[in-house]
């Protein structure tokens, strides 16, 4: 009988409940888009070795190099974290280039699974996720516990309701599970996710803002458009983006600044969840090109202002012609 791999298909979920119980892999392959899971992943590991900080690579074709930098002393610890940022970038991934690193643990940010499976004699050392592998019943436990988490609790038909609505997205699920954690009630019945959960799939406020910085104007009021169609108002979503600019530029400067996380969170008034996604975003962008983007927005503001009605034209038109 052929050996099972038991390095495949595991859940997120599942891997977190292992780690809480201290059962630890020395190398994590993460696949797929969930970063609130990755983040959950990263800190349990850190809080099961009682350290406060990893070690983040970028993920490069040059192989070598990479090993040379994982495997340099760490002058905090005798163990320590190493975070592979687009481990679907390294070229010619060999796993006899890992097997012989020792008090590490390191975890690959593979999105696409592009890595291979490891060899037999270090797949037990190797802890392969999918996000994709995630059941409903599993998501449905994992939606209550949070609930639970908050002192609340959601009636089965608003359960589903609220999975469906945010089509399995675990980011987008954590975020609504916050706002309706926040209302004043108990039970969380099917009323509040029709009311509260925003109930489309589109690309998120990153995407555009992406597309607006690196010039892709049309791509950007295709997707803009895309959103207001399936009924989103205009002045929220347009506001929604200059918020968001103005709260990355924010964090941003802080990061810039060295002021520390605890201090940025408390300072802008927003939950740990959000800060890290906005860290991570603020990440992709220099702060000149938030600071572009930001002064564009302002002049496209003071031209739909001026306008009466015909909004989104008159904001289509401003990008157009700039």
């Amino acid at each position: 009988m052929k050996k099972k791999k038991v390095s495949q298909k595991v859940n997120y979920i599942s891997t977190i409940d292992e780690i809480n119980k201290g059962n630890l892999k020395p190398y994590y392959i993460l696949i797929g888009d969930t970063n609130y899971l990755k983040n959950q992943i990263i800190e349990k590991i850190k809080l099961n070795l009682k350290i406060s900080n990893i070690f983040i690579l970028e993920g490069e074709s040059n192989l070598r190099n990479l090993i040379d930098s994982i495997d340099s002393p760490s002058f905090f610890s005798s163990s320590k974290v190493i975070f592979i940022k687009n481990a679907q970038k390294i070229e010619n991934f060999k796993w006899d280039y890992f097997k012989n690193i020792k008090n590490r643990v390191i975890i690959f940010d593979d999105r696409d699974g592009k890595i291979p499976l490891p060899q037999e004699e270090i797949e037990d050392k190797v802890k392969i996720v999918n996000d994709k592998n995630m059941n409903l019943e599993i998501l449905k436990k994992w939606v209550e516990k949070k609930f639970k988490e908050k002192n609340k609790s959601i009636s089965q038909s608003a359960l589903y309701k609220l999975i469906f609505s945010c089509e399995n997205d675990l980011d987008l699920l954590i975020g609504e599970i916050e706002k309706l954690s926040l209302i004043d009630k108990d039970i969380i019945d099917e009323e509040d996710i029709e009311k509260y959960v925003y109930q489309v799939n589109i690309p998120n406020i990153f995407d555009l803002i992406n597309y607006f910085i690196k010039n892709k104007k049309r791509k950007f009021l295709e997707n803009f458009s895309k959103i207001i169609e399936r009924g989103e108002n205009f002045e929220k979503l347009f506001y929604t983006i200059l918020n968001h600019i103005t709260s990355l530029i924010d964090v941003k400067i802080s990061i810039l600044e060295g002021v520390k996380d605890k201090d940025i969170i408390d300072a802008l008034k927003i939950n740990p969840y959000r800060y890290s996604l906005l860290k991570d975003e603020a990440s992709e962008f220099n702060l000149n090109e938030l600071k572009t983007i930001l002064k564009s927005f302002e002049e496209i503001e003071k031209s739909i202002k001026l306008s009466k009605g015909f909004q989104k034209e008159r904001m289509e038109l401003t990008i157009l012609k700039s």
